[in-house]
């Protein structure tokens, strides 16, 4: 998975979010993540990442590590990586726009703009699932979709969570190729499941 995409999904938010219009919302269900977690599997070599200024923290699974982290006034982006998996964490402060749409379209309307145009730029994009879910007491949009990578022309796995807090709005994104994902997801989905916003 390349950084590009990536990049260019947060600019696809960006604007997304100043001109795009509400689309019609698909039917959620409810749930949490831990349901879809073995509870058998446990994440070996714990390694707690904690990021006081993107105000999160994260257990990551064995073999994965930070390798990257972008920071703006408005925007922190943070990349843990093993081999050709990525985890992607960004968050973007409230604005005053944001807090405009988020009274305009409500918070679950801005998360579906937000989506909207992530997934809008993937090549070949297929939606599997969309879900609200709660991770550590905190409600997440959780979009489960299949794309197919523009370089390597490999079918990838992303999943997609997405909250609005009290002062910012968080995208984690995970890509994993599909034909990888059955023996990397209970690491991944139970690494993700440590995920805490921090004060």
């Amino acid at each position: 998975m390349s950084k590009k995409i990536i990049i260019i999904a947060a600019v696809l938010v960006i604007i997304g979010v100043t001109g795009f219009s509400a689309k019609q919302k698909q039917p959620a269900e409810t749930g949490t993540l831990a349901q879809a977690v073995a509870t058998s599997s446990s994440v070996n070599e714990v390694r707690p990442y904690v990021d006081q200024s993107a105000k999160f923290s994260l257990n990551l699974p064995k073999g994965w590590s930070m390798d990257d982290k972008k920071t703006s006034t408005t925007t922190s982006n943070i990349w843990f990586r093993n081999a050709s998996s990525t985890i992607v964490i960004t968050r973007h402060v409230r604005t005053a726009e944001t807090n405009k749409h988020i009274e305009k379209l409500g918070p679950g309307g801005l998360l579906d703009t937000i989506i909207n145009n992530i997934v809008f730029g993937l090549n070949q994009y297929n939606l599997v699932s969309t879900q609200s879910i709660v991770i550590n007491g905190v409600p997440y949009r959780q979009v489960i979709s299949t794309y197919v990578g523009s370089k390597t022309k490999r079918q990838a796995t992303q999943h997609l969570y997405a909250t609005i807090a009290k002062d910012a709005y968080y995208l984690i994104g995970i890509d994993v190729y599909s034909d990888e994902w059955q023996s990397k997801k209970d690491a991944i989905l139970q690494s993700i499941n440590t995920l805490k916003l921090l004060p």
